[in-house]
């Protein structure tokens, strides 16, 4: 796993630069809800959820970072654990 992955995702921005599904290409929102295997962006046009796997986000904060959706499947404590 990237050690340089937020461990809290939720209130970040994200950009969805890759994705399999062509419609979720391009989105840009705030990450209110994070699952297992899906965020929840909101976005000018409601919340759309978005499956982590096939994705390649760009998360916006103090530093721009892209990740593979692949690298952060898993519940946010379950991303603790791996870095202890």
């Amino acid at each position: 796993m990237n050690r340089n992955v937020s461990i809290v995702l939720i209130g970040l921005q994200a950009n969805v630069v890759e994705n399999s599904d062509p419609t979720m290409k391009s989105v840009v929102g705030k990450i209110v809800l994070e699952t297992r295997n899906t965020l929840v962006l909101e976005t000018s046009e409601g919340r759309k959820i978005l499956p982590k796997k096939n994705a390649e986000l760009e998360f916006s904060d103090a530093k721009a970072a892209k990740v593979d959706g692949s690298a952060i499947i898993g519940r946010p404590e379950e991303r603790i654990a791996k870095l202890v």
